[in-house]
Order: structure tokens, then sequence, then C-alpha cells
């Protein structure tokens, strides 16, 4: 299955400059949709359409009930989530770009540095990217819940630059890397499904440069 468009919304320039560096350096295939936004979200156009939004949530997925009734719930550190907006929120909030679903992509238990944590965004945008692919294809099987169709588009911040304090760099190489890795695996099924040793140890040390190279 295909990477559906990613919209990034890099209201810092810095982030938007590191990404491209980033695609540039480990070749991010130019077949894998992204688009950059350097605005905040309220000021994004309606011309642009996401049917997901990822949600970086804290505390495993545990959301403020005030905020968004549908997504206060837990979920563990990288076990990502597909939370359906119910119909009723959507008529009443601003949601002019056609956002349908929100994608809670946990990077932290609570507010705090996770460099320690020095693979999370690898991690979480791998996750991020499977459960997008699985949902997909249960979809194009007709094994989905009733209502549900494709996701074609999301959008995304930099995941654990905040609070989480992980370094534009840092982000920029291991979202590359697994954007790039999982476009890999998908378009040469059989190679990744009976990788050498060898071969399995080079991705890790590519991830690893990310934080291992000067990559603080």
């Amino acid at each position: 299955m295909a990477i559906p468009q990613i919209h990034l919304l890099c209201m810092d320039e810095q982030f938007a400059q590191a990404f491209n560096e980033a695609s540039h350096y480990y070749g991010l295939p130019q077949s894998v949709p992204i688009q950059i936004h350097d605005c905040a979200l309220s000021q994004l156009p309606s011309s642009v359409q996401f049917d997901t939004i990822v949600s970086p949530a804290n505390s495993y997925g545990r959301l403020d009930e005030t905020a968004l009734p549908a997504v206060a719930r837990f979920c563990p550190a990288r076990n990502l989530h597909l939370v359906h907006i119910p119909d009723d929120f959507r008529e009443r909030s601003r949601n002019v770009w056609g956002t349908r679903r929100v994608a809670l992509c946990p990077t932290m238990r609570l507010p705090e540095d996770v460099r320690w944590d020095r693979e999370v965004v690898y991690e979480c945008i791998w996750s991020l990217l499977c459960a997008i692919d699985n949902h997909n294809r249960e979809v194009s099987d007709g094994r989905a819940a009733e209502g549900e169709d494709e996701i074609r588009a999301i959008l995304m911040t930099p995941l654990a630059t905040g609070v989480g304090r992980v370094t534009p760099a840092r982000w920029a190489a291991q979202a590359v890397l697994a954007m790039k890795h999982f476009f890999e695996a998908s378009n040469n099924q059989r190679k990744w499904s009976s990788l050498e040793w060898e071969e399995v140890e080079g991705y890790c040390n590519e991830v690893q440069s990310t934080w291992d190279d000067g990559h603080t």
C-alpha cells in the first residue's frame, strides 16, 4: 500500500529546513508525498484537506476530556490508535479540512524530556505508517467497520520536539528514515520478509546514527 499524503505543520522554519536536509541526505524517495506548511493550524487554508490528524498525546494517550471526549482514553507508548471523530462533534467544530479521525501517537508517559528515549520518533512514525497501512488494507478487503474509508492524507507536527526536547535534526532524521524504510519495505516485501542479519544491522545502524553521530 502507498504512503498517504503527509502534511507537515512546521511553524518554526528550523524544522522545515531540518526535514528538507534529512530528506536529501538520506535519499527519501520523491514519490513519498510530503507538503510542508509554515503556519499555525488555525491559519491553514481549507484548500488543504486531510482525513486524519496525528496527535502526539502525552500521558500515553490520556487526553483531557474537556478537549475531545472521543479520544479521552489510555494507550501505551508507540501503540497507535485511530479514533473516529463523532459526526456531531465535527459539525460544531471549526473543522474545514475534512478531518474524520485522530491518530493517537503517544511519545511520552508525562510531559517531560524524552531525549533519553533515543529512537522514539522513528518508532512512532513507523507505528503510524503501519497502522495506516493496516487500516487501508481492512477497508480494501471489506473488513473495516461500516462507514470507514481509506486514509489518504494526514497532518502531523514534529513529534516530541516541544516539551520532549528532541532536536530538529534528530526529529527530521528519524522521521525521514522511518518513511524511507517503510516505503522500501512496502515496495520490496520479498526482500524485507527475508532480510539477512547484515542487512538488519545496516538499517539499525542507520537509525542509531541519528543519535550517536551528532544529532543531539
